[in-house]
């Protein structure tokens, strides 16, 4: 078994992709976190997050395999290390709440209400 990633920045690179391997001996699996579809399922990839590159396990080592996708393989995406020291001593904020607006309702008086004054023309 063996393991890259592929990126698509189209839609006909999907599809290409997926014809590519169609023919091929083997499963291909793509995944993406906890969610696992079948390569050659172009309803499946579409569901995917594709604005990364996505893992893809090739099940069958297989040269020719390889050969067929390689303009989709990139390489593995690097993960922010948490204790990088770009990211050392700062505090991780979220950002603020919007504040609520006091309406005219909670002070017991009705907002003016714009009128439209249709003409016939």
């Amino acid at each position: 078994m063996e393991t890259v990633y592929v990126y698509f920045s189209t839609v006909m690179e999907v599809k290409r992709f997926v014809e590519s391997i169609s023919p091929l001996d083997g499963d291909f699996d793509l995944i993406d976190g906890r969610y696992i579809v079948d390569a050659r399922s172009l309803m499946g990839i579409f569901g995917m997050n594709l604005t990364r590159p996505i893992q893809l396990r090739i099940h069958k080592n297989s040269k020719k395999a390889i050969r067929a996708i390689e303009s989709f393989i990139v390489e593995e995406p690097v993960a922010p290390a948490a204790d990088s020291p770009a990211t050392a001593g700062t505090a991780v904020t979220s950002p603020a709440a919007p504040i609520p607006q006091e309406s005219a309702a909670t002070h017991g008086t009705a907002a003016p209400v714009p009128r439209v004054i249709m003409e016939e023309i």
